[in-house]
């Protein structure tokens, strides 16, 4: 991965941006519902930090 440092932080900004969205939403929702959310969530930063699809997009819109 040849990501530069601001690169980087403009894309955990927008994930966690997100994820506090995201937070705030299954505030009314049940907590079976909240777990499976914070799996998807979970599995999203993982597939973010090896370089998958997420980065690439944020690489490409950065041009």
């Amino acid at each position: 991965m040849f990501l530069s440092r601001g690169c980087w932080k403009t894309a955990l900004f927008v994930l966690l941006s997100i994820v506090i969205c995201i937070l705030l939403f299954t505030v009314s929702l049940t907590p079976r519902a909240r777990l499976n959310l914070m799996q998807v969530v979970s599995t999203m930063f993982l597939y973010a930090a090896r370089g998958g699809g997420v980065v690439e997009a944020g690489r490409q819109d950065a041009r």
